[in-house]
């Protein structure tokens, strides 16, 4: 499989090309010069000159002499090895570096020497602003600015609200923003806009509030008739005698033609309208009580009534109106003589039904019926909707804007907050989402850790015309990018021609097919013993290095050897479906990791961080999660946590295990065991590292066996 895949790097590699990468723009001043003297405490003077590549091997190997960056458990004062030094001259010497390490080669090192050299107060003269520094995922973000805090470089600003370090939360943009004092322009022209958006807003609740009414008042139908239909505002502002009798609305004559009136019900304050008194038919309902008191007076109480039979009918009305409005009446006898009584028995109520088409032309508004007046008023109401919405509609646009200048103005504040900063660090997916604010910053110097994981697409939205110089700094013989589609990934068949997972650390490494760029390689890990190492020097690192203290680890207790190859001939039970590649579980497996773990605990590895369980498979992962449940308290990763509660979704249950916690979780536990996928373990370590494969014997349909990913080199590596 190793041939195999060496004959298609060479493939590959037979149509690049070299390039020679020159110097980052703002180095190439007449003299310029790197003062590299913060390595080494400023205890003795280290120059570069990065057009001088004569003088590089030398500020190497002073480097490697002189550079004190930190403390052994011992107490001794350590150094950068001198492929780390010969990395840290490249990068900055090189407006493309790629630094590639192997595991626990030192790359965050690195990463962080390489920062501290260019935010030297001695470095800074250039003027070339804030270093964007991305990472992958938000743990690997935020140990590195962990690392910067250390090294006592503060002037940090973390985009992202998904920080779960306290040290880091409160150099997050939005705490910044927040206790950054507003000049006074922009604290007026805020207080501005928020005037004006409450005013917007208010109208448009009006406007709300009106929409969904059923019936309209005259304030709210007036302006529309007086503009559209005149001849019926007319009518409605001041009705006439000949169109209706006073007495029918009550209407006080000392108003004059306003066309108000006060109903003697009423207070004086609550004015009523002819409109509002039309549409609800309060005219026609007056009227026929009126004809029928009229037509079918009361019987009268011969011991209460002494008028008898002599009463008539002007006191049948005259008392009946005072009965109704007694206290507020101030209608004489005058009120009610023939012609009133006449116009009272000819009357008829109309109960026509014509088209609307007519009633638009007919202006004799108190003979429509109750069923017109309503036709007529909705057909209004529907004009005035229409106009309505297109009112709202602007309002919403003009809301739009005026958000628009609010936001802008707090973008500037965030802008010249970020401009102010040394570092700008957020993960891969924050720099997509924010790329026009990234534009509007352009960093000139981007440094992106784990470069190897990370989609090319992220690099690409990151980079800005203004960008003079970028670091890549990762492992392409580790995890690719994520991709959710296996099928488009480099390890599948048809994958191999969309590469949709091959990141731009990999592509500039092998050339692919393009321009193949030099990388520089840390050699020395401090991290595996040597049996460990071996596994990947053999195969992958053929240069790799073992670091003197790995010669200091104690063997592993309860154990002949320290590294064990356990062979099975379980097969693996497969969930099968859409979601397979993540569901293979090997139930024989749980069964041997929880008696391992059980077995190391009683040779007293019971410190929290000294037994790993690490597997490819979530539907794994979650067996062992359940099986070691009983017996320990599971650590589990927030990433691995989400994509479990997914997947338990996704196939219709949950599985509420309250005896996990996530890495976040700050509570104290005896014989805590970590449990992780290979995907969110890279990075990390332990003393006991137990792995299930999972995979052991599976049948493709055609016949051959197959492992599935773990083929993959860059998984297993």
């Amino acid at each position: 499989m190793r041939d195999e895949m060496r004959e298609e790097m060479k493939k590959e590699m037979s149509n690049v090309y070299d390039v020679k990468v020159e110097n980052p723009l703002y180095t190439r001043a007449p003299g310029f010069q790197f003062d590299l003297s913060i390595l080494c405490k400023n205890q003795h003077n280290l120059q570069l000159n990065v057009a001088d590549e004569s003088t590089h091997d030398e500020v190497i190997k002073n480097i490697v002499k002189y550079s004190n960056i930190g403390k052994l458990p011992d107490g001794s004062p350590y150094g950068l090895d001198e492929t780390q030094a010969k990395a840290l001259i490249s990068s900055l010497t090189r407006e493309i570096a790629l630094v590639e390490g192997p595991p626990g080669t030192g790359k965050t090192v690195v990463g962080v020497q390489i920062m501290k050299v260019l935010l030297a107060k001695e470095n800074r003269k250039t003027n070339i602003g804030p270093i964007l520094t991305i990472c992958f995922t938000n743990h690997a973000l935020d140990q590195f600015l962990e690392h910067l805090l250390d090294e006592n470089i503060t002037n940090i600003v973390r985009l992202g609200s998904r920080s779960k370090s306290e040290r880091i939360k409160k150099y997050s943009l939005d705490e910044v923003c927040r206790d950054r004092a507003r000049t006074r322009k922009e604290s007026y022209l805020l207080a501005k806009l928020y005037e004006e958006i409450e005013k917007i807003e208010n109208d448009a609740e009006k406007i709300n509030q009106f929409l969904i009414k059923k019936s309209m008042k005259w304030n709210e139908i007036s302006d529309y008739l007086k503009k559209n239909k005149k001849e019926f505002f007319i009518k409605f502002n001041k009705v006439s005698e000949q169109d209706l009798p006073s007495w029918v609305l009550n209407i006080n004559e000392e108003q004059g033609g306003g066309g108000g009136f006060q109903t003697f019900k009423k207070n004086k304050k609550n004015k009523k309208y002819p409109f509002e008194e039309w549409i609800k038919g309060v005219d026609i309902t007056t009227i026929n009580k009126r004809k029928k008191f009229l037509l079918n007076p009361p019987k009268s109480n011969k011991k209460k009534d002494k008028i008898g039979k002599n009463q008539n009918s002007f006191e049948l009305l005259k008392n009946e109106e005072i009965k109704n409005e007694v206290g507020t009446s101030t209608s004489d006898e005058s009120q009610i003589d023939n012609d009133m009584i006449n116009w009272i028995k000819n009357y008829n109520e109309p109960k026509t039904n014509r088209p609307l088409k007519e009633l638009l032309n007919d202006h004799s508004i108190w003979r429509m019926s109750v069923i017109e007046r309503k036709k007529l008023h909705d057909h209004w109401r529907t004009n005035i909707y229409k106009g309505n919405v297109g009112k709202l509609s602007k309002l919403q646009k003009k809301h739009d804007e005026k958000r628009k200048e609010v936001n802008d103005i707090y973008d500037e504040g965030r802008r010249q907050v970020l401009l102010s900063s040394d570092v700008i660090g957020m993960t891969t997916n924050g720099a997509a989402k924010f790329q026009n604010l990234i534009r509007s910053i352009g960093p000139r110097i981007i440094i992106c850790e784990e470069a190897g994981e990370v989609l090319e697409a992220h690099i690409i939205c990151a980079l800005t015309r203004l960008t003079q110089h970028l670091i890549l700094i990762g492992d392409h013989n580790q995890l690719r990018p994520h991709i959710a589609t296996y099928s488009l990934s480099m390890d599948s068949t048809t994958g191999k021609n969309y590469q949709l997972d091959k990141s731009l650390f990999e592509r500039l490494v092998y050339g692919d097919k393009a321009v193949k760029i030099e990388k520089s390689q840390l050699l020395t890990q401090r991290r595996m013993r040597r049996e460990v190492s071996d596994l990947i020097r053999h195969t992958l690192y053929p240069n790799l290095i073992d670091g003197d203290n790995t010669t200091k680890y104690e063997n592993v207790r309860g154990a002949q050897h320290n590294v064990y190859f356990i062979e099975h001939r379980n097969p693996e039970d497969s969930s099968g479906g859409e979601y397979a590649i993540k569901s293979h579980v090997n139930r024989y497996e749980v069964n041997m990791v929880v008696e391992m773990v059980k077995y190391f605990v009683r040779n007293g590895y019971t410190k929290p961080d000294d037994i790993a369980v690490i597997t490819p498979y979530l539907g794994q992962m979650i067996k062992i999660r359940d099986a070691l449940a009983k017996s320990f308290v599971v650590v589990i990763d927030e990433r691995d946590e989400q994509n479990i509660t997914e997947m338990e979704e996704q196939e219709g249950g949950a599985n509420n295990n309250n005896d996990s916690i996530s890495v976040a979780s700050k509570k104290s536990l005896n014989q805590q065991v970590t449990l992780r996928t290979v995907d969110n373990f890279q990075g990390e370590e332990a003393n006991i590292i137990i792995v299930s494969l999972v995979r052991n014997f599976s049948k493709l349909p055609s016949g051959h066996d197959s492992i599935g990913f773990l083929k993959s080199t860059n998984r297993s590596n």
